[in-house]
């Protein structure tokens, strides 16, 4: 562009083919830009469906080797939920911002060079502003993910009350104890001090952001300024005028696009973070039992203890009881009795009972039940 303008202040004095030519390159250069911008998008898109179904997978694979406790963990359920919700699309994130990082560092770079030719020392006032204002932007955005991460709980609490509210699920118990105004009420009060914290930073970042911002355009006037008198004054031509306006304000838009990229690869390693732990978790409570059983004769059950780690009574103590196969049984007893709690003890779902169990003769612990 900048030789195609000088062409026209000079097309007197020079021949017409030459302006001709500078046209056909600038359209031939933007069509390709055009061709790679819209391949770039394919393969990028292409890329997320993969990253997503794999990373997917991986959460199920890793599932599956939880046992039941785990499930019923509050923090083990809610390294589960953090690794679903914010690290799936994290990891596309970050693949794309590190790939757009290396494009910008390319640009910016051509364009400092092309700058520093004509007068160097311009250069700091383009990158001051937007060095101050990434560092406060990711002192910021640190904040923000360590005060996520303690919502947690809250989050998981607005969620299923949300889902109870506007789900039939639960409709006839809502309505018959006219629940309704107390879930509202608690899904009102949970988010109420999510609101007021997240408007405390979003206020003082408002203001930082401001004025960060006037301190920029003064900054911007001043190069702009020393341009326009360079032009004045016959230093530079036209061309040249507008080629250095546009490189100025690429390099100092590219700038702040490469900072701040260089912010979300950081935080979303903060994220990214959380699947990880959830794939090196390692469920304390799993069966590991080798021996296999075809059939069960009996099931013997001593002296039966069991304690759940969020309750203070035992759910069962000291139960004794001695199945043949064939025998029929029912077992009978009021909610909270311990009913649920021993079928899913014989199943082999929790495994850190006092007492035995014995299969065949056979202690539960050393069967493969999977």
């Amino acid at each position: 562009m900048q030789k195609l303008i000088n062409e026209i202040q000079n097309i007197n004095s020079r021949n017409s083919y030459n302006f001709i030519y500078y046209i056909m390159c600038y359209v031939g250069l933007n069509i390709l830009i055009i061709i790679i911008s819209k391949l770039k998008i394919y393969v990028i898109s292409i890329y997320q469906m993969e990253v997503s179904h794999i990373l997917n997978k991986k959460i199920m694979q890793k599932s599956k080797e939880l046992s039941l406790k785990d499930f019923e963990s509050k923090e083990t359920y809610n390294i589960l939920r953090r690794a679903q919700n914010e690290s799936l699309n994290t990891c596309f994130n970050l693949f794309k911002t590190t790939t757009n990082i290396l494009s910008q560092i390319t640009g910016i770079f051509s364009l400092i060079i092309l700058i520093s030719m004509w007068k160097p020392h311009i250069i700091i006032f383009i990158i001051i502003m937007p060095i101050i204002s990434t560092i406060y932007t990711a002192n910021v955005g640190y904040k923000k993910y360590k005060i996520e991460l303690s919502r947690t709980n809250e989050r998981r609490q607005i969620t299923y009350v949300n889902y109870i509210m506007t789900n039939d699920i639960a409709y006839k118990e809502i309505t018959v104890y006219r629940l309704a105004d107390y879930f509202i009420n608690i899904f009102q009060m949970i988010n109420k001090n999510i609101i007021k914290k997240d408007k405390e930073i979003l206020n003082n970042q408002t203001q930082v952001g401001i004025l960060l911002d006037i301190i920029d355009e003064i900054i911007g006037a001043y190069i702009i300024y020393i341009i326009m008198v360079s032009t004045i004054i016959g230093e530079i031509l036209i061309g040249d005028t507008i080629l250095y306006i546009n490189s100025l304000s690429n390099i100092h838009n590219s700038l702040i696009s490469l900072l701040n990229a260089i912010i979300a690869i950081y935080q979303e390693s903060l994220y990214v973070e959380q699947l990880f732990k959830f794939f090196e978790y390692d469920s304390c409570n799993k069966n590991n039992g080798k021996i296999k059983v075809n059939e069960i004769s009996t099931i013997e059950i001593k002296n039966l203890t069991y304690k759940y780690d969020t309750r203070k009574d035992y759910a069962l103590t000291n139960i004794n009881l001695y199945i043949r196969k064939g025998e029929i049984l029912s077992l009978v007893g009021k909610n909270g009795s311990g009913k649920t709690t021993l079928v899913k003890i014989l199943c082999g779902f929790y495994n850190d009972y006092e007492g035995e169990i014995l299969i065949n003769g056979i202690n539960l612990i050393h069967l493969d039940i999977v």
